[in-house]
């Protein structure tokens, strides 16, 4: 192995021309645009890259933060500038890849020929070439050695789509954005890890292994179901002196050292899900041992473990300050909690909870996430991210319910929402919504992997609407006004002001913002016309609402405004 190391490391540049030029066809630009919110991820256009791993089929492999979980529209772009469609076929709910796939028929002037994964060259010392759409640039080329094999996943930030439980590889390539997607290759052609991320402060550049990628890849085809297993907790790996500290035993780290002489830690739990799998026998800690009598100290053997025993009973065998803990836990389906059905309504969109934000906060995988307020939810001040738990006391715990009752609801009717904020889950808030069915369409799209599009299905549209209660009218011969006590001039302007609340639901002409509140002068109690100030009511296209004394809600609508003064009525 030290002869091939240093063979490589040390081989002749026209070696390495060779090879880049007969792998550069087979990697192509992807430009990505993503036009719905939806769990982790924002609407965006942006740019990466992938490669061929199956040319007879179509497939091409790419990060999962590519793919994205949600709506995209996607292409590829070929060495010969030539662009052909993409569909999303598979993304993995936790670890950092996913697969596009093409028509072949759709190449027509250039032989895409499939790139071979090598699982076992990744090696210390490797001399590697990252061949992608860096920074934009179409075709870049980074040289890199590798560094470490077991550097712990990137951190990307709270709320967004992180890797976990797993090792990443190391390098300092100096990759930057677009080039999420590349194959590191050795100087064989062989592709021996998948470029994920990097640091903004240094040169390091992060890899994801090829182990699960693999066994993805043969199943997706035969068009087989990539079965994905997890117990919704967080392990990372640490040192023996560490895990000592945590209350390994001295004959489990003989034991340990004796089984995998070539690594030098065991796997603890950093985080568990309330209410997963392990949220009622393990702790945060504990130190794994075994599952299924099988003693384990790598990521790719749990994962292992794990995904051919999906939604079956397992025995997992912990260590806690020195005491020894055996109990029997089900694995979950990690699809199951990942969200693939959104519904959307009064402009906002709305998902399952899913593992990845309940990882990041500690909660229940339980209601249903704002992934964007829209119209409604805003104008109420209920921001995105916020999670619905109730609608006018009905319990919301799944998506399906939330479509149930958005379905019953007609045109202006008023809601009761209780939600909390993940930045705050013990702090229950409640606000009244003010739906709408005039603008936006109430829609429920599920993910259909088979046509890498979404089904969608619309609302049955109700043709009332909901009759607002009318409050009597404010008494201004009372000894009591809104002026404080009785007074003349203060009645009879009183009796003419109101407060005028203006929402956009589409920003058109230039507008600022979506909401204004204002004064106004009735000007015509016959016929009911009120004069406004245009930085009240910018434009018609709106919902109006005229308040009389603080209390009466009566609807309104924009009947002029003038082309040029300050003037609406």
């Amino acid at each position: 192995m030290l002869t091939l190391l240093t063979s490589l490391a040390f081989a002749n540049p026209s070696s390495w021309e060779e090879t880049i030029e007969r792998v550069s066809p087979s990697i192509v630009s992807i430009q990505v645009s993503s036009n719905r919110y939806f769990d982790t991820e924002r609407t965006a256009s942006s740019v990466a890259t992938g490669f061929v791993v199956d040319a007879e089929r179509g497939i091409i492999l790419t990060n999962r933060h590519v793919v994205e979980p949600g709506p995209v529209t996607s292409q590829a772009v070929l060495l010969n500038s030539e662009e052909i469609p993409l569909k999303p076929i598979y993304r993995d709910p936790i670890h950092d890849f996913g697969f596009y796939q093409y028509n072949p028929e759709d190449v027509r002037f250039l032989d895409l020929k499939p790139l071979e994964l090598c699982l076992d060259c990744a090696q210390v010392g490797l001399d590697v070439r990252l061949i992608g759409n860096d920074a934009g640039e179409k075709i870049s080329i980074l040289e890199a050695t590798l560094a470490r094999l077991d550097r712990e996943s990137p951190n990307y930030g709270t709320g967004r789509f992180n890797d976990f439980n797993t090792f990443y590889i190391q390098a300092a390539a100096g990759s930057s954005g677009g080039s999420s997607g590349s194959p590191v290759l050795n100087q064989a052609g062989q592709v021996v890890a998948l470029n994920a991320g990097g640091r903004s402060s240094a040169a390091s550049s992060f890899f994801l292994p090829l182990d699960r990628v693999s066994r993805a890849l043969d199943l997706v085809q035969q068009a087989q179901p990539v079965t994905r297993g997890g117990l919704l907790g967080t392990f990372v790996r640490v040192t023996y002196p560490e895990a000592i500290r945590l209350g390994l035993s001295e004959a489990e780290e003989v034991a340990f050292r004796e089984a995998f002489p070539e690594r030098d830690g065991v796997l603890v739990i950093k985080q568990i899900v309330p209410g997963g799998p392990l949220s009622e026998a393990a702790q945060v800690g504990d130190i794994l041992l075994a599952v299924n009598g099988q003693r384990l100290s790598s990521f790719v053997a749990l994962d292992a473990v794990l995904d051919a025993h999906v939604g079956d009973t397992i025995s997992i065998k912990l260590q806690r300050a020195g005491e020894l803990v055996e109990t029997d836990v089900t694995v979950s389906d990690l699809h199951e909690v990942s969200p693939d059905i959104l519904v959307q309504g009064c402009d906002g969109v709305f998902n399952d909870m899913s593992y990845q934000i309940a990882r990041h906060y500690t909660i229940p995988i339980s209601g249903v996430t704002i992934a964007n307020a829209g119209y409604c939810f805003a104008n109420s001040g209920i921001e995105r991210g916020n999670v619905i738990t109730a609608i006018d006391e009905q319990p919301i715990q799944t998506i399906r319910d939330l479509w149930s009752v958005f379905n019953s609801l007609e045109d202006e009717q008023r809601i009761e929402v209780t939600y909390f904020s993940l930045r705050n889950p013990k702090l229950i808030q409640r606000r009244v919504v003010r739906w709408d069915r005039t603008w936006f369409p109430l829609e429920q799209w599920q993910r259909n992997d088979s046509t890498g599009s979404w089904d969608i299905q619309s609302a049955n549209l109700a043709t009332a609407t909901v009759e607002q209660p009318v409050l009597a009218a404010p008494d201004y011969n009372s000894q009591q006004t809104m002026w404080g006590k009785k007074d003349k001039w203060g009645e009879l302007v009183q009796r003419s002001l109101v407060t005028v609340r203006f929402a956009i639901p589409l920003p058109i002409q230039g507008v600022y913002a979506d909401a204004f509140f204002g004064a106004g002068i009735i000007v015509d109690a016959e016929r009911g016309l009120v004069a406004v100030d245009r930085d009240t009511v910018p434009i018609a296209l709106g919902d109006l609402e005229v308040i009389f004394a603080g209390e009466q809600r009566i609807p309104a609508k924009v009947v002029w405004v003038h082309p040029e003064h300050n003037v609406t009525l």
